[in-house]
């Protein structure tokens, strides 16, 4: 296990997935918009972009609800000037349904980028809920308070 706060990690992946894929920023959110952690850009925009995972959470939702689509494992909003905002599901942490949230400039593909990055983080986060179930006291894995 990383020696790393949890925090750390996942914004070192993020960093590292960025500079990989040409990302402009990437973020970790919570269904519920909250900023787990985040690399590139500026604190507006991880908050703004974990504010727009709680959309997609819903989107989701309904997609599999009412139109029949389960398992999505993403959701693309494409600018014809801007790139596009790549929206990817995480495993849940502590119950948490948890996104990826990533800004990529229009001329840069993703799916390989991203696939891998899921990959990552949700070691990340399971190395962490295993060193949690060693020891009760420690805190959760996923503390949205943190925005880098």
């Amino acid at each position: 296990m990383s020696a790393l706060p949890i925090h750390k990690e996942l914004d070192k992946t993020l960093a590292q997935a960025n500079a990989e894929g040409g990302f402009d920023y990437s973020v970790v959110s919570t269904q519920h918009g909250l900023a787990v952690a985040s690399a590139g850009g500026t604190e507006d925009n991880a908050e703004i972009l974990a504010a727009l995972a709680g959309i997609f959470d819903e989107v989701v939702i309904r997609a599999s609800r009412d139109v029949g689509l389960h398992d999505i494992d993403e959701v693309t909003i494409r600018s014809a000037n801007d790139g596009r905002l790549v929206v990817r599901t995480l495993a849940e942490a502590d119950g948490v349904r948890l996104f990826l949230v990533c800004a990529v400039p229009g001329n840069r593909t993703w799916r390989r980028v991203t696939n891998g990055l899921c990959r990552k983080l949700e070691r990340v986060l399971q190395r962490r809920d295993e060193a949690d179930d060693t020891t009760s006291t420690t805190p959760s894995a996923v503390s949205p308070s943190h925005v880098a």
